[in-house]
């Protein structure tokens, strides 16, 4: 009542939840805190940000393993404390604790100046086996080529998640070997190159650059294009497409 009389809201917050696993299960260590700060908040009409529930399953959805980097390491026990978080999860928690409060305080909303994209209430769940998400090395996908559209020399190609179905993009990796290139031909749909490493001469609709690593090249439906690896070094490029 006091903070009202001042002209704030209150808002309550449960506590954000602990590291501590046992026998694979994350524990809910603050559940009877939970329990009374929700009926102090229906008793006295407070807005009510349930951390403790969002912040488990945030960590349930990174795994005991992949939650590690997002809490302080104490060097000494080799592991970290479960309970003070690192910058990352300081982020990751502000984020939460925001995502919640522009629901209860919505004049919060036009002030936000990044996305609070970080919601976890369903995630890990899973979605269509035929559309699984995949983790992949390029290792199990090299693919030796010669140079595309009548390019010609040696190229190594990485096409990733080619089989992946009912995704509208293509995203792959070509290595230009020396000598090699990607041979003048016309675009039927938008196409980025991205240079990893090494040097290329790039013709872009009849003009010719220089490019090398870091830079990124759009073309757009209608143009034509060619790229030529130079010097000694092998040219990388990462391409992206639509797939249809």
């Amino acid at each position: 009542q006091v903070a009202r009389d001042h002209g704030a809201t209150p808002v309550l917050v449960t506590p954000v939840a602990r590291l501590l696993y046992d026998f694979g299960s994350l524990l809910d260590t603050h559940a009877r805190y939970t329990l009374a700060m929700q009926q102090l908040a229906t008793r006295e009409h407070v807005a009510l940000i349930d951390l403790n529930d969002r912040s488990m399953r945030w960590i349930r959805a990174l795994g005991e393993q992949g939650a590690r980097p997002y809490f302080l390491f104490v060097p000494e026990q080799h592991k970290a404390d479960g309970t003070h978080f690192s910058v990352a999860g300081a982020n990751a928690v502000a984020c939460l604790v925001l995502r919640e409060a522009v629901q209860v305080l919505p004049a919060l909303q036009p002030a936000l100046v990044r996305d609070i994209d970080c919601d976890v209430m369903g995630v890990g769940q899973g979605g269509d086996p035929a559309r699984a998400s995949q983790v992949v090395h390029e290792d199990t996908l090299a693919r030796t080529q010669s140079g595309p559209h009548g390019g010609g020399g040696p190229t190594t190609a990485y096409p990733f998640f080619a089989d992946a179905q009912g995704l509208p993009f293509v995203l792959r990796k070509r290595v230009l070997h020396k000598g090699a290139g990607i041979g003048l031909h016309p675009q039927h749909k938008d196409e980025i190159y991205y240079i990893v490493s090494g040097q290329g001469s790039y013709v872009l609709d009849g003009k010719q650059h220089d490019v090398r690593a870091g830079h990124a090249l759009l073309t757009r439906k209608g143009s034509s294009h060619a790229l030529q690896q130079v010097g000694e070094e092998d040219l990388v490029v990462l391409l992206a497409y639509p797939r249809n």
